[in-house]
């Protein structure tokens, strides 16, 4: 009879490590699917953004302070690239930066081509760096609760764009 009780409290000890594991996989997906498409977004949005520093910068006359401070932006958002592409590969997800991929997802409208003023310039890309604020903070509240270390990320790098924003609109 004990044995037979043993094997029944065995038995559902293996059942409830089963479901466990099973719930666990599935919150595993959920997190990875919502970070990972979030992520994938940010990425985009990260790419497109360069891009359109720098045809600021090939556009830009006569305006070397402007120009340094572009740099300046390049270096993070290329460093918030390369931390968004390291976080979906953790995630187990290959990031895509093709062209293709870039260009069905663009957030951002294209820039008017130059030659730009500094004023001009920060006048037409200072509303794309808002856009990504904004759509990095609706990032973050979605997957905050899901996925904490993806969060921090999305919020390191929309508090530097916020900061950016503040930047080019004061020197405007």
């Amino acid at each position: 009879m004990a044995s037979i009780s043993m094997q029944n409290r065995d038995s559902e000890f293996a059942d409830m490590n089963a479901a466990l594991e099973r719930e666990t996989a599935e919150r595993t997906a959920e997190r990875v699917e919502g970070s990972g498409y979030r992520l994938q977004m940010t990425l985009i949005d990260l790419i497109d953004l360069a891009l359109q520093i720098q045809h600021l910068r090939w556009n830009l006359f006569d305006e070397p302070e402007l120009r340094s401070q572009l740099d300046e932006l390049d270096e993070l958002v290329r460093a918030g690239s390369d931390a968004v592409a390291r976080r979906l590969r953790q995630l187990g997800i290959a990031p895509d930066g093709t062209v293709a991929a870039v260009y069905q997802d663009l957030l951002f409208e294209p820039l008017p081509s130059g030659p730009f003023s500094a004023q001009s310039a920060t006048e037409a890309f200072a509303p794309r760096l808002d856009q990504m604020d904004h759509r990095l903070r609706g990032s973050i509240t979605i997957i905050d609760e899901l996925d904490p270390e993806s969060a921090v990320i999305l919020e390191t790098i929309a508090d530097e764009v916020s900061a950016w924003t503040r930047h080019l609109q004061a020197g405007a």
